[in-house]
């Protein structure tokens, strides 16, 4: 039988999440990450861990999320993150924040690429979160080219964008 040394709730090396809904992709993601250092990356078990690890009263609401959702990861983190409708509202502004900033700057420090990347990505996820993955929202999309200032395209060109 298979030893897996998986920290207890409230241990220092365990997870945990914060209960504020900004945070929740954060601890999403650190769930998968979890879960993948352990060999662990099918729904059930990365619900069963987002549930271990969250505080007892978001894990008692999100219990019915997990069954509901027949054990699909995405459909979890779906149906959970719809519980929290600010967090729409909260990608949306740094959407427009990022793509007015662009709109008014000719060129971005390579270190802002990697927040504008970040920012794109993120915004694209709640997308097909929102549309469901018939969306097109691929990480390097046409829009993400255009997006980069001239002086960077080189440098990130996607494999469908412009020549």
């Amino acid at each position: 039988m298979l030893c897996l040394k998986i920290p207890c709730r409230g241990s220092p090396k365990a997870l945990s999440f914060s209960g504020h809904p900004e945070d929740l992709q954060s601890y999403f993601d650190d769930i998968i990450n979890f879960c993948d250092g352990f060999g662990l990356s099918d729904g059930p078990e990365q619900i069963r861990f987002a549930l271990k690890y969250a505080p007892l009263e978001l894990a008692d609401l999100w219990s019915h999320f997990g069954s509901s959702s027949e054990g699909d990861w995405a459909r979890f983190t779906l149906e959970v993150t719809q519980q929290y409708p600010e967090l729409q509202e909260v990608t949306r502004n740094k959407f427009y924040k990022l793509r007015k900033v662009l709109a008014s700057s000719d060129t971005i420090l390579t270190s802002s690429l990697g927040e504008c990347y970040c920012l794109f990505h993120c915004f694209s996820l709640s997308l097909k979160k929102e549309h469901g993955p018939q969306t097109p929202c691929s990480p390097f999309s046409h829009n993400t080219w255009a997006a980069c200032a001239p002086k960077h395209q080189h440098l990130y060109r996607p494999r469908d964008g412009p020549a």
